[in-house]
C-alpha cells in the first residue's frame, strides 16, 4: 500500500501451481486401475457364468446332492409248515465314489485304504478306472467286500480322513439247512456285466444280487421286490447332512414251498446212508402228493452248501464244485437221464392191458431165459435173461419182476410160428411211454430240467445214422429190452415218479411243483398253486387197478422184490428196478447196474408216491428199503411226530 492509498504490486501466493498437475495424474491412474480390475472381474464372471456355468452348476449339484439306490429286502422262503428256510443278513462292504474326489484326493485315499484294508492301491485304482471308462463315474466302486463289523465301524468313523469312502451294508442270503435244501432253494450271486447290461433298465445296479439257481432263480421277479431311491445332501467328505426325499423300496414277496423241511432233512440223510452202503456216487429220492403234484421232499446227492455263494465268494471252493466229476451243482432228479429198468414195467403193463395183448389173468412161463433166433442166422439163438422163474399172471410178474413176461407183452413170442402172440410192438409201446410224459419236461417250477428219450424204429434209424454214419434197423431184441426199461430208453427220476403217481391217482399226469403259495410283503396271498393236470391217460380204471394190485403184491409177498419196503400200519405198493448200463467188467463180464424203487401209499387211498434212484446197486436190495424208510418218516410226521425216529 502507498502513503496516499494508490495501487501497488499484488502479493505472491504460497501454492505451487506444478504440484496440482501431478496429483491429477495419480488420481487418473487409480481410476484406470480400478476400472481395469472391475473389467477383469466382469470378464471372469462372464466366462464362469456364460461359458462354463452349466459344467460347474452340474458339478456343484453332484457334490451336494446324491441319489442313493435303495435295495429292497429280498423275500423270505418258508417250508409248508412255516419254517423259515432263508434269512437276510447284513454284509459290510467298503465303497468309494470317484466323482466326489479330485485326482490328487483319489490317489491319497487309495493309498490310505491300502494301509487300512490291505487292498493294493493299484487294484483300487484299476477298478476305479474300469468304472469311469464304463460310464459309471458316479457309481460306487467296491474296495473290499465282507469286512467285519469292527472294521466297518472304524472306517465309518474316519470320514474326514477318507472323503468319498462309505460303508455299504447289503443284505446277503443265509441258508440254515445248507446242503439239504440247496437243490431246491438255489442261491443268489452278484450280477455280472452281461446280466447288468440286460437288466439295468429294470432298476438293477452293478452290485445287485440276482437269483442264480433253484427257487431263487425261478421266482427272482417276486423275491426281488421293487427298488427305491433316497435323495441325500452330503458334505465334501461324503457325510450325509440331511435326507431330501425319495421313494421307499417295496420288499419282495415271500414264498411258501410245498416241501416239508423235516421230511426233506430225513430223506437226505436216509439217501446218503444208502449211497454209502451201495458205494453210489449219485442218488435221488423224492416224495410227491399224488393228487396235487406237489413235492414234499426232493433230495439229489451229491449236493453242495449254497452258503458258499453268499457274500464274498471263496474261489477255491467254487472251483472244487465245478471240477467234481459227480456234478454236485446239478439236480440229478430233474436234469439227468438214466435207463429206468423194471420200474418202467408199469408203462409196459398199461400198454399191454389197453391194447388187449394181455388181461390180468394172462400167464407166461419163465425158465430164467428166453432165446431169440438171430434175424439173419436163425440157428444162432440170443439169450434174454430173467431173474424170475415162474408161471406168472400179471400181478405175479410185477411182484417178481419177470422179464420173460414183459418180453412177451412188449414183443410177443420169438417163435415166428406163433402168430397170435404178437405183443404191443415198439411203436405202440413208445406211444404209451409218451402219454405218460417220458419224453417231455414235466414243467416243474425249478430251472434246468431236461426230458427223457423214448425210442422207436424211426428214432433208431436217425440216431444210428448220426452216431455211426449209417442207419440201423430196429430188431425184436430192441423191443424186448424196451419192454423192461432198457434199450435206448432214458428218463429223469422225476418223470418216473410222475408215472407212479399217475398209476396211483387213476391216470392224471400232473405238473410237479415246489412252490405252494406266494405272499405279498403286507401278508396278502397273491397266488396259491392249484393242481395242474397235463393230461388224463385214456386208460380203463380197471387196468390201472390191476397194475396197483401187482405193486401191492410186490410188498406183501415175502419172496417178492419189494418186501423190504414194508411200513408198519400202512399198506404200501411198489415196484423195483435194476437197470444195466455202461461197459461190462472185463473180469466178471457183468455190466454195472442202477437201483430204482417207486411206490405209493396207502394202497386203497393213495396220498403220496416215492421214488428212489441209486447210481450203483440192486433195486430190491438197495433202493426198496430206502423207500420204506422215507414212507415211514412221512406217516410218522403226519401222525404228529415232530421229527422222524
Amino acid at each position: 500500500m502507498t502513503l496516499f492509498g494508490g495501487p501497488g504490486p499484488s502479493p505472491v501466493s504460497s501454492h505451487d501451481p506444478g504440484s496440482g498437475g501431478r496429483l491429477s495424474d495419480r488420481l487418473a491412474l487409480v481410476r484406470l486401475l480400478v476400472v481395469l480390475a472391475f473389467l477383469g472381474l466382469a470378464l471372469q464372471l462372464a466366462r464362469l457364468q456364460l461359458l462354463s456355468g452349466g459344467h460347474y452348476q452340474l458339478q456343484a449339484a453332484q457334490n451336494r446332492i446324491t441319489i442313493v439306490q435303495e435295495t429292497p429286502p429280498r423275500g423270505i422262503i418258508y417250508d409248508r409248515n412255516g419254517q423259515q428256510l432263508v434269512y437276510n443278513v447284513p454284509q459290510y462292504n467298503i465303497v468309494l465314489y470317484p466323482a466326489w474326489l479330485s485326482n490328487t484326493q483319489l490317489q491319497d485315499v487309495e493309498f490310505r485304504l491300502q494301509q487300512l484294508l490291505n487292498v493294493p492301491a493299484y487294484e483300487i485304482a484299476d477298478n476305479v478306472r474300469k468304472g469311469i471308462d464304463g460310464g459309471r463315474r458316479y457309481d460306487p466302486v467296491v474296495v473290499k467286500e465282507a469286512v467285519d463289523r469292527d472294521a466297518a465301524l472304524r472306517i465309518a468313523g474316519m470320514r474326514a480322513e477318507l472323503p468319498g469312502v462309505q460303508v455299504q451294508s447289503i443284505p446277503i442270503r443265509y441258508y440254515p439247512m445248507g446242503p439239504a435244501m440247496a437243490q431246491v432253494l438255489g442261491f443268489t450271486g452278484r450280477i455280472n456285466a452281461q446280466e447288468y447290461a440286460t437288466l439295468k433298465d429294470r432298476g438293477y445296479q452293478p452290485d445287485s444280487m440276482l437269483g442264480q439257481s433253484g427257487v431263487e432263480y425261478t421266482d427272482e421277479n417276486l423275491l426281488r421286490g421293487v427298488p427305491g431311491t433316497r435323495e441325500e445332501e452330503v458334505d465334501v467328505t461324503g457325510r450325509v447332512v440331511r435326507t431330501l426325499g425319495g421313494d421307499p423300496p417295496k420288499p419282495g414277496a415271500s414264498i411258501v414251498l410245498s416241501i416239508d423241511s423235516r421230511l426233506q432233512a430225513a430223506t437226505t440223510g436216509i439217501l446218503q446212508q444208502a449211497m454209502d452202503r451201495s458205494h453210489s456216487n449219485i442218488g435221488v429220492a423224492m416224495v410227491m402228493d399224488v393228487h396235487t403234484g406237489e413235492l414234499l421232499a426232493l433230495a439229489s446227492l451229491p449236493t453242495y452248501d449254497n452258503n458258499v455263494f453268499s457274500g464274498k465268494i471263496d474261489d477255491a471252493k467254487v472251483e472244487a464244485l465245478l471240477k467234481d466229476p459227480n456234478r454236485p451243482l446239478l439236480d440229478h432228479a430233474i436234469s439227468a437221464v438214466y435207463p429206468p429198468g423194471s420200474v418202467f414195467k408199469q408203462v409196459t403193463a398199461t400198454a399191454g392191458l389197453q391194447d388187449g395183448v394181455i388181461t390180468p389173468q394172462t400167464r407166461f412161463v419163465s425158465h430164467g431165459v428166453l432165446y431169440v433166433p438171430n434175424q439173419y442166422a436163425p440157428w444162432i439163438r440170443i439169450p434174454f435173461l430173467d431173474t424170475a422163474r415162474c408161471d406168472c399172471n400179471l400181478a405175479e410178474a410185477i411182484a417178481h419182476s419177470s422179464n420173460v413176461y414183459f418180453y412177451h407183452v412188449a414183443g410177443g413170442s420169438p417163435d415166428p410160428a406163433n402168430g397170435t402172440d404178437v405183443g404191443v410192438g415198439p411203436n405202440h409201446l413208445a406211444h404209451w411211454a409218451r402219454l405218460y410224459g417220458l419224453d417231455e419236461k414235466t414243467g416243474i417250477d425249478l430251472p434246468g430240467e431236461t426230458e427223457g428219450i423214448v425210442p422207436d424204429p424211426q428214432w433208431k434209424l436217425k440216431f444210428t445214422e448220426k452216431a455211426f454214419g449209417h442207419p440201423e434197423s430196429w430188431y425184436l431184441g430192441d423191443t424186448y429190452n424196451f419192454g423192461i426199461g432198457q434199450s435206448y430208453l432214458l428218463v429223469t427220476p422225476l418223470e418216473m415218479l410222475r408215472v407212479t403217481a399217475a398209476v396211483a391217482n387213476g391216470g392224471d399226469i400232473l405238473r410237479p411243483t415246489v412252490v405252494h403259495q406266494i405272499v405279498d410283503s403286507d401278508g396278502t396271498v397273491i397266488r396259491t398253486t392249484t393242481p395242474q393236470v397235463v393230461r388224463h391217460l385214456p386208460v380203463n380204471p380197471a387196468n390201472l387197478a390191476a397194475i396197483r394190485a401187482g405193486m401191492r403184491l410186490c410188498v406183501t409177498d415175502p419172496t417178492a422184490y419189494c418186501y423190504s419196503a414194508r411200513v408198519n400200519g400202512v399198506e404200501v405198493a411198489g415196484k423195483t428196478g435194476t437197470a444195466q448200463y455202461g461197459v461190462a467188467d472185463p473180469k466178471t463180464g457183468k455190466e454195472p447196474e442202477h437201483a430204482w424203487f417207486s411206490a405209493f401209499a396207502p394202497y386203497n387211498n393213495p396220498e403220496v408216491a416215492v421214488l428212489v434212484f441209486l447210481e450203483h446197486g440192486v433195486g430190491a436190495i438197495d433202493a426198496a428199503p430206502v423207500g420204506g424208510q422215507i414212507l415211514t418218516c412221512y406217516f410218522q410226521l403226519k401222525a404228529g411226530a415232530k421229527q422222524c425216529s
